[in-house]
């Protein structure tokens, strides 16, 4: 191979390395005829490192490399800043300021690659942390200046598979399952389309609508899409596309409660990886977590744990972020609760509930608010402010839970299309519970999370997760007819309890969730006290009083409803342990 001596010959092997199949990008790179005697040659072995390497890289540019690159090769020395600043251990914040200073300078130099890398590491920030509209509005913004995949000049770029690839992320991170499966069509459409097939980015798009697909309990199209992307692994030789496979077959069974058969998929995967001496970004951490859930799922909650903990050790570059430490600490919380530490379970649970107070990376700050408004007034496209719209849609408070109490300013006609859109989606969803005419569980979350947006220390807001005392017993005694009757009873009783001022809705089976805005933990147990009584007295057919148990919590500044009913469940938990029919409660001092 010849030895390569120009910026362009450079730049044409690094792509040539980096479009290996990951495992044989490193072997590769060793083999690469570079000249690392050269503040050249070094960057572009370091880069390559960088993203494919583990450990320290064995090649190492000098503080006087950085400065010849910076003389000689501007651009180039511009993107070792992006790379550098992405990998460093600094703080989302200052990675947000950085990255925004470089897409500046990129664009002002006319570097267009350049500025779609800045704007693929915003995105991977605004993930990391959870701020999945903010990664949407980048979204939208680079979608304009992208090219498709096969036009992308390096590896170190932004295509437009890529882009559809992240959005469809951040879809899944507003928990907008119709958002996430269009672009996870869009992007197997798109491939389809290409010339050149491209087996991996097809395998991910496939992996995508699966996943979308069982979120909206669309089985057997699931299984379809399944099917199609075993065929594909049957049919190539690349590992990547063997272990995204088998990582969809585990979620599969998982989602069918057949968790054994999820257990051995995922462990699959790490003895593949770990026979041939290889480590694929994320499936290791994706693994030991469905590993970690399936032997929870079984009730082995001792050997879950050592499965969390492989998981926690297995993350890497791209595991990081508030939203990967929350995925973490509910996990332990629930193992803790299956295997009675209550106490344990209830303070993790706290701790994952303060990650979303104050946050590193502000909702749409005024950086980004300037660079869009900059967009913008280019595309000649009009700025709108909307004030309190977003309070229909779960996940996006989670995000934008801080700009709640003011205006928001959303920039981009597409955007707006976009929650026009999905606020009509969601109204048209259904609300009601067929059989107790109560809310159902997606909109009784939907309503909780309205409810604890807005808590404050002088309106703290009550979350209840009560069941039914003894309700298997009813149905295995007296038939599945009784036992419906008798949830049909509970829930004319809690229409008649809630009233005007309270909410309840039916969470799965015999449990059901309560809220009670604007009201302290005293005033609610006082209230749960009258539904017991409604509750005691109101059912013939099972021969004895009806009973519930219940975990209630009070919240008393904007929280996470998942977070808050992970709790609930804990102390419901704690109520069954104690003997049933009790209320076990806990006021969170958030203040």
């Amino acid at each position: 191979m010849a030895q390569a001596s120009t910026l362009d010959d450079y730049l044409q092997k690094r792509q040539q390395v980096m479009l290996l199949p990951y495992a044989e990008i490193i072997p590769a790179l060793k083999q690469a005829e570079f000249d690392t005697s050269t503040p050249l040659g070094r960057y572009v072995y370091y880069s390559v490192w960088l993203n494919a390497g583990q450990g320290e890289p064995a090649i190492t540019p000098t503080p006087a490399d950085w400065q010849a690159l910076q003389t000689r090769f501007p651009a180039l020395f511009h993107e070792s800043r992006i790379l550098r600043t992405w990998f460093s251990g600094e703080s989302a914040q200052t990675k947000l300021q950085d990255l925004y200073q470089l897409k500046q300078i990129a664009a002002n130099h006319n570097w267009v690659r350049l500025r779609r890398l800045a704007s693929y590491y915003l995105v991977m920030t605004y993930q990391g942390e959870g701020s999945y509209f903010n990664a949407i509005i980048e979204l939208y913004n680079v979608m304009k200046i992208a090219p498709p995949a096969t036009a992308a000049y390096d590896w170190y770029d932004y295509s437009l598979i890529d882009i559809y690839s992240d959005m469809t992320r951040s879809m899944y991170g507003l928990g907008n399952t119709e958002g996430e499966l269009k672009y996870c069509q869009k992007t197997v459409n798109f491939l389809s389309s290409e010339a050149t097939s491209d087996t991996e980015s097809t395998a991910r798009a496939l992996a995508c609508q699966i996943g979308a697909q069982l979120r909206m309990s669309n089985i057997s199209e699931a299984e379809d899409t399944l099917k199609k992307l075993n065929a594909l692994a049957l049919s190539t030789k690349l590992t990547e596309v063997k272990i995204t496979a088998l990582i969809q077959f585990a979620i599969f069974f998982r989602a069918q409660e057949k968790y054994a058969l999820a257990f051995s998929y995922a462990k699959d995967v790490i003895d593949i990886q770990r026979q041939l001496g290889i480590r694929l970004p994320n499936t290791i951490y994706t693994a030991n977590k469905l590993m970690a859930l399936s032997q929870l799922d079984l009730g082995n909650p001792q050997t879950a744990k050592q499965y969390l903990q492989s998981m926690e050790t297995g993350r890497g570059s791209i595991e990081q972020g508030i939203h990967y430490d929350i995925e973490a600490i509910v996990l332990k919380a629930r193992i803790e609760n299956a295997l009675g530490n209550y106490a344990a379970a209830g303070a993790l649970y706290e701790k994952a509930l303060s990650l979303f107070g104050p946050r590193s990376v502000a909702p749409v700050n005024d950086m980004s608010l300037m660079a869009l408004q900059k967009d913008t007034e280019q595309s000649q496209s009009s700025v709108l402010i909307i004030k309190n719209k977003l309070h229909q849609t779960r996940a996006e408070q989670m995000t934008l839970v801080a700009v709640f109490t003011t205006a928001l300013v959303i920039v981009g006609g597409a955007l707006i299309w976009y929650l026009v859109r999905h606020q009509q989606q969601l109204r048209a969803f259904a609300r009601t519970d067929s059989l107790t005419r109560l809310y159902n569980r997606g909109h009784s979350v939907g309503l909780a999370d309205t409810a604890l947006s807005k808590a404050t220390q002088n309106s703290p807001v009550c979350l209840a997760l009560i069941d039914i005392d003894h309700f298997k017993q009813i149905n295995d005694t007296l038939g599945h007819q009784v036992g419906d009757k008798v949830l049909e009873t509970v829930g004319r009783q809690l229409t008649l309890w809630a009233g005007k001022r309270h909410l309840a809705g039916r969470y799965g089976g015999e449990e059901f969730l309560l809220i009670l805005p604007d009201t302290s933990l005293d005033a609610a147990q006082a209230e749960l006290a009258r539904l017991r009584q409604l509750l005691e007295s109101s059912v013939a057919e099972i021969r004895g009083p009806l009973t519930f148990s219940g975990g209630l919590v009070q919240v008393a500044q904007p929280a996470d409803t998942d977070t808050i009913i992970g709790l609930c469940d804990t102390l419901l938990y704690q109520a069954k342990q104690q003997g049933r029919n009790r209320l076990y409660s806990r006021s969170l001092n958030q203040a």
